[in-house]
């Protein structure tokens, strides 16, 4: 009797214990990217859930639509082998910089994208596989990002936490794998791209070789997706991204009031966006108290691809603090003083009065999760904001931190952060991922 008691007590304690740890990492989702956060509910900002700002007599508005996702056509009177140009027959002001581009008569590589356009010329990122005499259709269109080729011509050297491609390629982004497929092996395993500056490529690890000679670069596929509805800047009512032609200042936003409990105050926001510009135009993500003012208005409110801009009464959590010419995976924290509160979540988009020559940003499959505080070590080499390299979830700044023996954790955020960090275990290290600096590493 005593014995099948206690045996009854341990097998109870047994699953009252593993139900804690269950409910420990289940999460709550306030912003769903298959529903509200990929604007799949509808064809409007309201039908989503989310208020738009777009105050101001300037035409460019947010807008709700699929002009990003959609794809566009046009064609080539012949084709060159082994050209990095393509001649059109006609313009096509649909076609942007960053579209992936796909033609009939096998003419180009896998994973070929636009990375310039000068009148009916384009350049493109892979130089061009066969040639054709006759009339070739290219598709044109932004989508998933496949992967990516790329090559440096010049010397890399031992230790080196950047490689120079030999052209910039807008299908490589932050965050993708890079693996060496011909030349010297130069690559760490487990190493991924943290920065993108045109041709600069910054590594998650540093390179492991010494090589005088041209190398070819392999980089993987990306989560990182427009399709269908997205949010997007647009000065004719949707049926472009665009703001061309328009100059003046403009500051738009989009927004919507969360309520998230006061125990879950490890809060993860994630989207896609795509945003080429630089300098002067940009997006931003804040977070306020649900009484923030919020109104559209043709002055410039703040200043983009700054981590110091200012909005009273708001916190900035992300922005665009590089060209993102490829659709790329952003991860972003609510601070944990908010938690116990209804906030609102703020996106921006600012530009100055310069003349546009790049589109504005594009927003799809936003999410938003809540959970409980608790323990996460490092289980993987990458970026802090990817999932799998981490034993229960992204962490978040209300979180402990463990980074264990022989992984490589490469900050990618500013605004990344934890309650309590370790670095443990031999090999165990902690950098900045956008300079590959080392902040901690455990040699012993």
């Amino acid at each position: 009797m005593t014995k099948n008691y206690t045996r009854n007590l341990v097998c109870l304690l047994f699953a009252l214990t593993a139900l804690v740890s269950f409910n420990s990492n289940a999460q709550t989702t306030h912003i769903n990217p298959l529903g509200d956060g990929g604007f799949n509910n509808g064809s409007t900002f309201a039908s989503n859930g989310w208020t738009v700002a777009n105050q101001g007599v300037n035409p460019s508005k947010w807008v709700v639509g699929t002009a990003v996702s959609a794809t566009t056509t046009a064609t080539a009177a012949s084709v060159t082998s082994a050209s990095t140009t393509i001649t059109l027959t006609a313009g096509n002001p649909n076609i942007y910089p960053g579209m992936s581009v796909t033609a009939t008569g096998g003419v180009l590589a896998t994973n070929t994208y636009v990375t310039s356009i000068s009148g009916t010329t384009l350049t493109l990122s892979n130089a061009t596989i066969a040639a054709s005499a006759s009339s070739v259709t290219l598709t044109f269109g932004f989508g998933a990002n496949g992967g990516s080729v790329g090559s440096s011509a010049s010397a890399t050297t031992l230790g080196s936490a950047t490689i120079v491609l030999t052209a910039a390629n807008p299908g490589i982004v932050v965050g993708q794998s890079i693996t060496v497929t011909s030349g010297a092996a130069i690559l760490a395993p487990n190493t991924f791209v943290t920065n993108v500056s045109t041709t600069t490529i910054t590594l998650s690890q540093p390179t492991i070789a010494t090589t005088s000679s041209p190398v070819t670069y392999s980089f993987g596929a990306t989560t990182s997706n427009i399709s269908g509805n997205a949010a997007y800047v647009s000065n004719d009512g949707g049926a472009s991204n665009t703001y061309f032609g328009y100059n003046g200042n403009r500051t738009l936003y989009f927004y919507r009031d969360i309520t998230v409990s006061s125990a879950e105050k490890a809060m993860t926001l994630s989207f896609d966006v795509k945003s080429p510009n630089t300098s002067s135009n940009g997006w931003q993500v804040w977070v306020a108290p649900s009484t923030q003012s919020v109104v559209g208005t043709d002055t410039q409110v703040t200043s983009p691809f700054l981590n110091s801009a200012a909005w009273a009464g708001a916190t900035l959590i992300a922005f665009n603090h590089t060209s993102q010419v490829g659709t790329t995976k952003q991860t972003a924290f609510i601070p944990p003083s908010f938690a116990g509160t209804t906030f609102r979540l703020i996106f921006v988009w600012t530009n100055s009065s310069g003349a546009a020559s790049l589109p504005p940003a594009a927003i799809d499959n936003i999410s938003l999760v809540s959970r409980a505080s608790t323990d996460i070590s490092s289980i993987g080499t990458g970026l802090w904001s990817n999932p799998t390299i981490w034993d229960i979830a992204v962490p978040t700044p209300a979180d402990n931190v463990v980074v264990t023996s022989n992984t490589i954790v490469s900050i990618d955020s500013k605004f990344s952060g934890a309650t309590d960090l370790n670095i443990a275990g031999t090999n165990a290290t902690l950098q900045w991922a956008n300079t590959g600096s080392v902040l901690v590493q455990i040699l012993c």
